[in-house]
């Protein structure tokens, strides 16, 4: 973890109330055990019913962009991370005075870390009018990833928000990278 995103993390640690921190496989029965923990606990949490939707939502998103999109296979290991085991990933929700945050980190391929960082930086130039259009665009262009994906995760996800998607990719070997998606909600 370099500087800034040290501060970073420190900063939404102080910052901020973590609802769950998860650090594991991901499979269907984390996602169902995760979501209904959520639900719960959004039910508990003073806020309006559109935030708590929107929250939900996202968690739904990046939950299953974890699930469909982890390509590592094998164990991998870095300064930073001792042991991430195959189809393993971090996530986080935590809420701040004015906002939620969802976090999650996954190892994926160098192939992969090239594809979502032209999504991403496509996805983070529109306003809203281009994003719907991109969103209607993806999904009447009829093409699926070969995981059986439309690609409108992301896409989606910034409709949902109103805003950008913080991310960092950051190089582990030759063919591996680590993929962090920060997503804020108010």
């Amino acid at each position: 973890m370099n500087a800034s995103s040290m501060y970073n993390f420190n900063h939404l640690m102080e910052e901020t109330e973590v609802l769950c921190s998860y650090k594991g496989i991901v499979n269907t029965e984390f996602i169902n055990d995760i979501l209904s923990l959520m639900e719960s606990k959004m039910d508990e949490l003073e806020q309006n019913n559109l935030v708590k939707k929107k929250v939900y939502y996202v968690m739904v998103e990046c939950l299953q962009n974890l699930y469909h999109h982890i390509d590592q296979s094998e164990h991998v290991s870095t300064e930073y991370f001792e042991d991430i085991p195959p189809k393993s990933a971090y996530f986080m929700v935590a809420k701040g005075n004015d906002s939620f945050h969802i976090k999650t980190g996954n190892v994926i391929d160098t192939e992969s870390a090239e594809t979502i960082i032209s999504k991403l930086e496509t996805i983070n130039q529109m306003d809203s009018i281009s994003l719907k259009r991109h969103y209607q665009d993806t999904l009447h262009s009829g093409q699926l990833s070969e995981k059986g994906t439309a690609g409108l995760g992301f896409i989606d996800i910034a409709r949902k928000t109103g805003n950008k998607l913080n991310y960092e990719i950051i190089p582990i070997n030759e063919r591996n990278h680590f993929f962090s998606l920060n997503v804020r909600i108010n």
